[in-house]
């Protein structure tokens, strides 16, 4: 269900973008913000670690996108489909785990003193707060109730926006999982190039 999920979400691309034209410009322009200045920062790192910090923005700017998607659209998607039931969350539930366990093989992995051990330390508890949540709608009704709560906010009810904002959360978080392993690859690639000199 979670791979069905993440390919109706692609398929919903183009609604989404002719839609929800300003929304999407204004996902796509803080993308590409993001983007750039991992590009400007990349250039005080070495060669190595720039190609890295490169590769990872452009994951980073293709799943922010996406969540991007989500945040305006999951209702819509939800619709006819089995993706407010119990057997998604707890797919995505495990998703989450998983993507906990990679956060702390790079916790481990990093130095005290390493930026990236404070950026998983905050993905960490971005984690905790996903499996809550989702335990919370496996053993109880909740996300049933939700679009039916609050005020209309640009054509869709509060719990909608809080829904779909929550999912939008959850969606980027799993994906992050790519950007995880793709970052312990590379970072030990580099670690035994700089214990082999001679290798090439």
């Amino acid at each position: 269900m979670l791979l069905n999920y993440f390919l109706d979400v692609l398929k919903n691309a183009p609604t989404y973008f002719s839609e929800h034209t300003n929304a999407a410009i204004f996902v796509g322009v803080l993308a590409l913000l993001q983007f750039l200045l991992v590009v400007v920062m990349g250039w005080k790192t070495s060669a190595e670690v720039r190609f890295i910090l490169h590769f990872l923005s452009i994951v980073r700017f293709l799943t922010m996108v996406f969540s991007g998607i989500v945040l305006v659209s999951f209702d819509q998607i939800a619709v006819s489909s089995d993706y407010t039931s119990t057997r998604f969350y707890i797919e995505l539930l495990i998703a989450s785990i998983v993507v906990i366990v990679l956060i702390g093989t790079a916790i481990m992995k990093s130095n005290p003193d390493d930026e990236t051990m404070d950026n998983a330390g905050s993905q960490l508890w971005e984690g905790i707060f996903i499996i809550i949540v989702l335990l919370v709608f496996i053993f109880t009704a909740l996300e049933t109730k939700l679009p039916d709560f609050g005020f209309d906010l640009f054509d869709k009810t509060l719990g909608t926006w809080i829904m779909n904002g929550f999912m939008s959360l959850t969606s980027g978080f799993v994906l992050s999982a790519f950007e995880i392993i793709i970052g312990l690859i590379c970072a030990s690639v580099i670690k035994s190039g700089s214990k082999n000199p001679n290798s090439y």
